[in-house]
């Protein structure tokens, strides 16, 4: 026999469940938008943004109810050298995947989207002197600002009647997380100064983001060691070299820091037998392989106890944390989308100068800019959030590079008001729209004022790829569609 009142219980908790039900179908019917490529209306160009440098984007209109007032969704690709023209469109997010399939979760579906090749050198953005690779990550924003400025002027003739568009939305992985915020803060300041008063800036979304790569190398031991991925031995030499490196970044010795990040990765490596940064579940993936024989628990600690005693040259023998990434960013494009970009895409847009191919600067995109990675930008997202930016940081659970507990700790750093606000805010469960009758978690949310986070569960570096119905909710979410 129930207890008394606790038929209002039972009552209230059918009314809930009926109501996620409602909820699921409303969002399954705004998704349903069946989206086919040749349907598709896109339009690309070069914009030179300074002397030298040509950026490349591509803008394609959503043909979903309502495309004239869904979101315009900017995709910035990790790297940096990453194309977001490339892997974020054909791997990830666009409509069509590398055999130009469709794909059901796109975000063509919650909103127009606006690929950027960034910085200048990554896919088919190109330098034609090497004095106009960019340096760092404001140099970027300014570039991106100058694209955004001849891109929004471009689709609004085309596709807008001239007449406003609709918010825009920066999203981003990785090293493009790291851009998010600058760019998202110089939008700003840029409209203050009187441009882009077309632009109404919905929001910034960090993905992965690698605002402050020492926070993610910190917490790499203890990441390992509750994983399995090493034992208490391995955990105690990590977490002395993680101190060092901390020690000298906190003292502004990048190079040092630099080098402490590096050989940490590569050790690393070979403890966990080739685990895959990007998402911990997996070992051994055929491409890139980080794993060095060479490199030893021991050779670490000799390192990180001899560093300071190095002469520039020994120094200059030693990995550094740009090597790592390096070879995840250029490697991990794959030869499918190389040949895709170099040949249909190619042969579409009509416009790509016959000395450019797609990625082949992007080497030395990433290596003008290998000094400044390790600086973290935790300052442009307090400008943001101080100008009333909603800001939006989301990452897999399974990322090790750019890992949540990472993120956290940079976000602890904040000097925005709301902070403790944000800390103080409940952390709720969010199911994928399929799943939310079945109540299967997805991920996790918390949110304060401006500033909101989503933990990513069962998805590792590129949340689009591992959780893309997840993925796909919280844009929707974002941008207030659901």
């Amino acid at each position: 026999m129930r207890k008394k009142g606790s038929w209002d219980t039972l009552f209230l908790e059918l009314a809930v469940r009926m109501l996620l039900v409602l909820l699921a179908v409303l969002a399954l019917g705004n998704c349903a938008c069946d989206i086919k490529g040749d349907e598709i209306q896109d339009t690309w160009d070069y914009v030179k943004v300074r002397p030298n440098a040509y950026q490349f984007y591509w803008f394609m209109k959503t043909p979903c109810e309502g495309a004239q007032t869904k979101p315009i969704i900017i995709w910035l690709q990790g790297g940096p050298g990453g194309s977001g023209t490339g892997y974020g469109n054909f791997m990830e997010v666009g409509p069509l995947d590398n055999n130009l399939l469709p794909r059901n979760h796109t975000w063509l579906k919650s909103g127009s989207l606006l690929f950027i090749d960034s910085p200048v050198g990554a896919g088919f953005s190109y330098v034609t002197d090497k004095s106009a690779f960019t340096t760092n990550v404001y140099t970027i924003a300014d570039d991106l600002v100058t694209t955004l400025e001849a891109a929004v002027a471009n689709v609004k003739a085309k596709y807008y009647g001239f007449g406003a568009v609709p918010p825009i939305y920066i999203f981003s992985e990785s090293y493009g997380g790291k851009v998010a915020p600058v760019f998202g803060a110089h939008i700003v300041k840029a409209q203050k100064a009187g441009r882009l008063a077309d632009v109404i800036l919905g929001g910034v979304a960090i993905g992965d983001g690698a605002v402050s790569l020492m926070d993610a190398a910190v917490t790499y031991p203890d990441y390992l060691f509750q994983t399995s991925q090493i034992d208490g031995m391995q955990y105690n030499a990590l977490h002395t070299a993680a101190r060092q490196l901390e020690e000298s970044y906190n003292v502004q010795d990048y190079e040092t820091a630099s080098y402490i990040i590096g050989y940490m990765m590569s050790a690393i490596a070979k403890l966990t037998d080739d685990m895959f940064f990007y998402n911990i579940q997996y070992h051994h993936q055929p491409s890139p392989s980080l794993k060095t024989e060479e490199i030893t628990l021991e050779h670490l600690m000799f390192i990180v106890e001899n560093i300071g005693k190095l002469t520039p040259k020994q120094k200059a023998m030693l990995p550094r944390h740009d090597t790592v990434f390096k070879k995840l960013t250029i490697d991990y494009n794959g030869e499918n989308v190389k040949k895709l970009m170099n040949t249909e895409m190619r042969a579409k847009f009509g416009i790509i100068p016959d000395s450019v191919s797609w990625g082949a600067q992007a080497i030395d995109c990433h290596t003008y800019l290998s000094d400044e990675m390790i600086i973290d930008v935790i300052s442009s997202v307090d400008e943001c959030l101080d100008f009333g930016v909603k800001v939006t940081v989301y990452n897999g659970m399974l990322d090790f590079i750019i890992n949540s507990a990472g993120q956290e700790r940079w976000m602890s750093r904040l000097m925005w008001d709301g902070l403790q606000g944000w800390w103080n805010a409940d952390r709720v469960p969010l199911y994928p729209v399929s799943e939310t009758e079945s109540q299967r978690t997805g991920a996790f949310y918390k949110g304060y004022k401006n500033l909101e986070y989503y933990w990513i569960l069962m998805s590792g570096h590129m949340v689009p790829i591992d959780a893309p119905e997840m993925a796909l909710d919280m844009v929707n979410m974002i941008t207030g569609q659901l």
